[in-house]
């Protein structure tokens, strides 16, 4: 949308991608975050930090 200046927009448009694309990794792997960064050959870590940025770290998620 162009209401609001091109790098807000962007980010909001990334910021949703992020956490789709976490919500479905999280669900293809049972919540195994080891698992889910090796699917989207990411860090375990900087995924962990991902899912945190986006609340989609839960106790059912832990490795």
């Amino acid at each position: 949308s162009i209401e609001m200046p091109f790098k807000e927009a962007k980010d909001a448009i990334i910021d949703r991608f992020e956490r789709d694309y976490l919500a479905a990794l999280l669900e293809w792997s049972n919540g195994n975050v080891s698992r889910a960064a090796r699917k989207a050959g990411l860090d375990r870590m900087y995924l962990h930090r991902l899912l945190q940025r986006h609340g989609l770290r839960r106790a059912a998620a832990l490795d």
